[in-house]
Order: C-alpha cells, then sequence, then structure tokens
C-alpha cells in the first residue's frame, strides 16, 4: 500500500465519499468517471424550471481527468452531431451533402458567435466579480438572459438556429428514404417538434430550450437540511495517515494535483505537504447534508448517435475528434450531480507544525477559506483561532448558516475515441 503522503486528500475525500454514494465508487475512469469540482460552484436553482440547474447539467466537462471543468453546451453540440451523421445508405446524394455541408458552414458561424459571446461575457465577468467569493453572479448561460448582459447575443444565436432549421427541413426530406432512424433523430431536434422546456432567470428572462431534468428536490432537500439539529451530519469523514484507499479514481487520464488543500484569501506560501506529513495530521471533513441527483434528457436525445465510431457524412466540416477526442465537445456526457451543504472542517496538526506552517496567519484579517475547493466565507474580521489541546492544535472552519449549497463533483459518461 502507497504511503499515506504519496496520495492527495482528494484521493481520500474520493474513497469516502465511494462508501457512502456506490455509484461513484462503481465508475471505473473508463465508461464512467467521476471528477471533482476544484472551484467553487453554487448549486442554488430552485426547481426543474431555473436556469441555474439547466446550465450545470448540460455542460460537457473540458476535462478527462480527475477535475470538472464547465465546458460546451451538450444540447448544441449534440444537435451539430446529428445534422452531420452519415446516413446508412444514399448518402451519394448531391444535393443532401449540399444541404450538409451549408449546414455544418452555419453551425461554424454558430461557434463564432458563441465564441464572441463568451468574450464579451468574460469581460462583464471581470468587471463584475464579486470581491468576497472571487466569483461572478451570472453564469454565462443566465448572462445571455440579462437584458443588462447578454440578451443581444442571445438574439443572434436563436437567429443563427432559424436559419439552420430550415435547411434541416430539406435535409430531412431528402433523407426520408435513406436512414429511417436518422430521420427521426433529426424530427426530434426540429426547432418546432422539439421536447423543450422554458427556464428562466430569477422568474424572468424565460426561454425555451431542449428538455432536460435535474432529478430529485434540492430546495426540499435544503429546507430540510436548514432543519437538521446543531451537531448533526449527513456525511462525517476523518483523513489521516490511518486511513486507506479502496476505490478507484482518475484512471483515464492522470490527474497531476499537488497536495495542496488549504488556500487563504491573503497570498500565501502555506507548506500544506508538511501539514498532511505531520505526524498528528487529522482532517476531519463533514457536512450537514449531502445528495445527488441524476440528470435526464428528453425525446431530442438519443444515446445510440452519441458514440466515437460514428460515421459523419463525405465532406462534413468536421471530423469525429471534434466530438470525441481529448478536447472534443462530447467527450463526456453528464449525468449525475454530486451536492454538499455547509461543510465543516476541523484541521489538527502538532504544535510545532502549525508554528512553522500557520501561526503567522492567526492574526490577519482573512475573508475565505478554501479547502478541497469548498470557500467558506470568514467574514470581515475573520482570523484562524487556533485551540491548543496540548501537544496539538486544532483549527475549526465552519460554513455560514445562510451558505447556499456546493457541487461536489459530476459524474459522466465517457465517450472519449482516443485521440487527444
Amino acid at each position: 500500500m502507497s504511503n499515506f503522503s504519496d496520495k492527495t486528500q482528494f484521493d481520500y475525500l474520493y474513497d469516502a465519499l465511494a462508501q457512502k454514494y456506490p455509484g461513484i465508487k462503481n465508475t471505473d475512469g473508463r465508461n464512467t468517471m467521476f471528477q471533482f469540482v476544484t472551484t467553487p460552484t453554487s448549486a442554488d436553482w430552485a426547481n426543474g424550471n431555473d436556469a441555474r440547474a439547466y446550465n450545470m447539467a448540460n455542460a460537457v466537462s473540458k476535462n478527462l481527468d480527475g477535475f470538472y471543468v464547465h465546458g460546451d453546451a451538450l444540447d448544441t453540440s449534440y444537435i451539430h452531431l446529428i445534422q452531420t451523421v452519415k446516413p446508412k445508405s444514399g448518402d451519394d446524394n448531391p444535393r443532401y451533402r449540399e444541404v450538409c455541408r451549408i449546414i455544418g458552414a452555419l453551425q461554424e458561424e454558430m461557434t463564432s458567435i458563441r465564441n464572441n459571446a463568451i468574450s464579451d461575457y468574460n469581460v462583464w465577468k471581470a468587471n463584475n466579480s464579486s470581491a468576497t467569493t472571487g466569483i461572478s453572479d451570472l453564469t454565462f448561460n443566465e448572462w445571455l438572459l440579462d437584458d443588462f448582459g447578454g440578451s443581444s447575443w442571445q438574439m443572434k444565436i436563436d437567429q443563427q438556429k432559424f436559419k439552420i432549421n430550415d435547411y434541416i427541413k430539406e435535409q430531412k426530406a431528402i433523407l426520408s428514404t435513406m436512414d429511417r432512424a436518422l430521420t427521426d433523430a433529426l424530427d426530434r431536434i426540429d426547432d418546432a417538434k422539439m421536447d423543450k422546456m422554458t427556464i428562466s432567470l430569477n422568474g424572468q428572462n424565460a426561454t425555451t430550450v431542449p428538455k432536460l431534468t435535474v432529478g430529485g428536490d434540492l430546495a426540499a432537500d435544503k429546507a430540510r437540511w436548514l432543519q437538521t439539529p446543531k451537531g448533526q451530519y449527513e456525511f462525517d469523514v476523518s483523513i489521516n495517515a490511518a486511513e486507506t484507499i479502496t476505490s478507484p479514481w482518475k484512471t483515464l487520464y492522470d490527474t497531476k494535483v499537488d497536495k495542496s488543500c488549504f488556500k487563504l484569501s491573503i497570498k500565501t506560501e502555506v507548506n500544506t505537504s508538511r501539514i498532511i506529513m505531520d505526524k498528528s495530521y487529522n482532517l476531519n471533513f463533514r457536512a450537514v447534508g449531502i445528495n445527488s441527483y441524476d440528470v435526464t434528457r428528453g425525446k431530442w436525445y438519443s444515446p445510440d448517435f452519441v458514440r466515437p465510431d460514428i460515421q459523419l457524412v463525405d465532406g462534413a466540416a468536421v471530423t469525429n475528434d471534434y466530438f470525441f477526442s481529448g478536447s472534443g465537445v462530447l467527450h463526456m456526457i453528464p449525468n449525475n450531480i454530486l451536492v454538499m451543504y455547509r461543510p465543516e472542517i476541523e484541521l489538527t496538526i502538532s504544535t510545532d507544525c502549525y508554528k512553522e506552517t500557520l501561526s503567522a496567519y492567526s492574526d490577519v484579517n482573512i475573508s475565505w477559506i478554501e479547502i478541497f475547493g469548498f470557500r467558506m466565507n470568514f467574514g470581515a474580521a475573520g482570523k484562524l483561532q487556533p485551540i491548543s489541546k496540548g501537544d496539538k492544535v486544532v483549527i475549526k472552519i465552519y460554513s455560514p448558516e445562510n451558505a447556499v449549497p456546493q457541487l461536489v463533483g459530476v459524474t459522466s459518461t465517457v465517450v472519449y475515441n482516443g485521440n487527444k
């Protein structure tokens, strides 16, 4: 067995999560993969018609390692794929190939429009980020719905969709005699017939999107968690040298992660390796609430076509790698979201280790502390106040009572084709 210090703390946290949630443990890193979210991400959707829920569940991870990075919109990429799939017979029809080429070109224009919108969003985000959390109040998809944000870009995207849909109608008419299954798939993504739902941002700026459901009831769960008696937790684990790793993690791509698990809002040079290797090291990680939420999609989505060996029409503007390579827009299909509410942490280290690593910050005002990607607000006058216990020191870090649930990680189906 590897030494405790040879593993990252994420390995041990994964192991603890997998013991409570076997669905995570059963991911093999090849067909399915669990990825941690390492930046503070709120999970505060109200219901299935909430833009925040859609934005989270409809994003393909950019990475193939152990960490989730919010990436391309799955619905847009899937629609592009279906419009490009090669029919089983008769794709030598010259008009069909020409229509596919036109649709491909329009999709490329759509990508350009979205990229320009993202650039504008990033400028907006830089100018409107919160000083206390370091993250903006609106995600990209939410910003597109905002009259004072990117609504003009949303209008351009919708106009481009209308152009594409006109050619899709012709594409389906030609295709109907070539491939019934593909014709049906195209019919299900027809803008006029698509299985849709209405989402909104804070009850305003409603828009229709392909139907997608985040199961469970996060709002009801939070209400239940708010009533939890003090000192009771749904998740409680201690990470120390006595723990063992029983579950695999990050087996598709090796994850390069340092042993740092402790960040402060001030510029620091905290030697977290020294902390983890300390003889008295114990990290008690607990949370008032924790739950997982399945992602399901409407009839518009057919997983039968989302496979790396799918053939694309001759002369298509894209290749399989565009969809399924290491940087592909469909190489990871999210199917489950893990959420945690009000994490609390107690770090125990020896007095000597504390003096060597953290004592310099005990009297410095700290606005937030981040561990495992959970950013906990310390308030304007927050300080590291250690509790001495003989030759040990205990530092306690709590989430505020009004905190929103936070995303822990995402489990996805892997559709990677092996090409970088």
